[in-house]
């Protein structure tokens, strides 16, 4: 029915068309408008501009949900990161235990600053104390980092979505 609308093939009826929009309508959204200016008066340009407006519209909350997923998963990989580090930490902990011959227990209070990319290696990120069950300072040393992490861009981001997409990875 649209179709011979749209060609003008069909005569219509005045039941068929909405009336034009008065003052007492408020339509705010762009794609309302369009599918009550297409419903309104059927021809070829608006049904082209408002499948238009459609598809955009589309296309952006695509987008939307696209970088907000990636965003969850970048999130949960520095978590991860995060994680085995400190499981780097207790596998220290645990060496300095067999090192030692005392029954002391050491602990290890992993300080991390407030780390913003770009970070070039050997910068210090925090520091690592080792201190033994009095809590007494044992050792301290510098938590630097071991390669360059530049700040990453939309198309970064873009890149690593697309890898997790087509690799599951």
């Amino acid at each position: 029915m649209m179709k011979k609308f749209s060609k003008g093939k069909l005569e219509s009826s005045k039941e068929y068309l909405l009336p034009g929009i008065t003052r007492n309508h408020c339509i705010n959204d762009e794609i309302h408008q369009s599918i009550f200016s297409m419903i309104q008066s059927p021809n070829r340009k608006t049904i082209l501009a408002s499948l238009g407006v459609i598809t955009l519209g589309s296309m952006a909350f695509m987008g939307k949900i696209f970088i907000d997923g990636f965003k969850e998963v970048w999130v949960k990989k520095q978590e991860a990161d995060i994680q085995k580090n400190l499981q780097e930490a207790a596998k220290i902990r645990d060496e300095i235990k067999k090192i030692n011959d005392k029954s002391t227990d050491y602990f290890v209070n992993l300080k991390v600053d407030n780390i913003k990319a770009p970070v070039k290696t050997g910068d210090k990120v925090g520091t690592a104390e080792i201190l033994d069950n009095d809590g007494k300072l044992v050792m301290e040393s510098d938590v630097t980092v071991t390669k360059n992490i530049d700040k990453a861009n939309y198309f970064d981001y873009l890149k690593k979505n697309l890898k997790i997409l087509t690799t599951g990875f």
